[in-house]
């Protein structure tokens, strides 16, 4: 049997079938901080909740991917997929979001949904409600210099003596509306299956190399304009949340909520529009005013 190692989200991943999102790493003889494997049948386990398309246990969780496959989780360490009747030999997209931020929140990590992007080696993160355009502006910034260090789920950790919060690379891969997809320099494109909107993954060129960087500011996308003050920054952050249903059941929640109203007070945010417009001139309008509000955060002037 081939094994696969990968990188992803700061941790070291080990796998029984290709890791095609993380970033591979060479074999090696230490142990990983996550295995995955196949499991012909799943394993008998007593629920303590059922949510969305899964289940919570006291050792994990049980989350099922259309009729393609089902995962348990085990203590953050340990996931098994048992293939169903619509498996296409390779793990699905879920698995490198849905799958990945389960198995990080459980390790005590705080998944977040959004971008980040590396402005000189400080992590810039743009967030905002599914569709508000976090990729597209993420993709603009990139043509304008930025490096892509994870695309829509975004995990931030601690480091000790530091104030910031720290982003940890994540997949290899963005998904992108067709039209932006090929401004981006990538070595690899595809559809995304059943993407009711056309969307591409594609695997850019630009991605930082480093494995994780300070966070220096956030960007939110919504309506109007301008800088985001502590208190405003802290009521929006639990909406943030990556999915905030599933980890409301995950031991350590309250743990997670404080770690949201920690990072709050610690990093400052700038609010813009969500993007509606694709011309020219809206595409300069929003990566100008970007820009400007990359340059408050990373000197730190915004007010609080």
């Amino acid at each position: 049997m081939s094994l696969f190692r990968a990188r992803g989200f700061g941790l070291d991943w080990q796998a029984d079938i290709a890791l095609s999102q993380f970033d591979p790493l060479p074999p090696a003889p230490e142990a990983s901080d996550v295995v995955v494997s196949r499991a012909e049948q799943l394993a008998g386990r007593v629920a303590c909740r059922h949510i969305n398309r899964g289940e919570v246990f006291d050792d994990g969780v049980r989350f099922n991917w259309k009729d393609e496959v089902t995962f348990d989780v085990y203590d953050g360490s340990r996931v098994e997929y048992c293939p169903g009747a619509g498996w296409h030999d390779e793990l699905p997209a879920a698995f490198f979001s849905t799958v990945t931020g389960l198995v990080l929140a459980w390790r005590g990590m705080l998944p977040l949904h959004a971008t980040a992007l590396d402005f000189s080696g400080r992590a810039i993160l743009l967030a905002g409600r599914a569709g508000a355009g976090k990729s597209t502006l993420a993709a603009e910034l990139m043509q304008e210099g930025a490096q892509l260090l994870s695309d829509d789920l975004t995990v931030l950790g601690k480091t000790n003596g530091s104030d910031l919060p720290i982003a940890f690379r994540g997949r290899q891969s963005m998904r992108l509306h067709p039209g932006t997809a090929i401004t981006v320099d990538a070595s690899r494109s595809e559809s995304v299956p059943q993407d009711l909107r056309g969307k591409r993954l594609v695997w850019p060129h630009l991605r930082t190399s480093a494995d994780s960087l300070p966070v220096a500011g956030m960007i939110l996308l919504g309506n109007g304009q301008g800088p985001v003050s502590s208190p405003e920054l802290m009521r929006i952050m639990p909406r943030v949340l990556f999915r905030p249903s599933w980890m409301a059941t995950i031991p350590g929640h309250a743990a997670r909520r404080a770690d949201l109203l920690d990072f709050a007070l610690r990093i400052p945010a700038w609010l813009l529009p969500r993007i509606s417009g694709f011309s020219v001139d809206d595409r300069s309008r929003r990566v100008g005013a970007a820009l400007e509000a990359v340059e408050m955060l990373a000197s730190s002037t915004v007010p609080l």
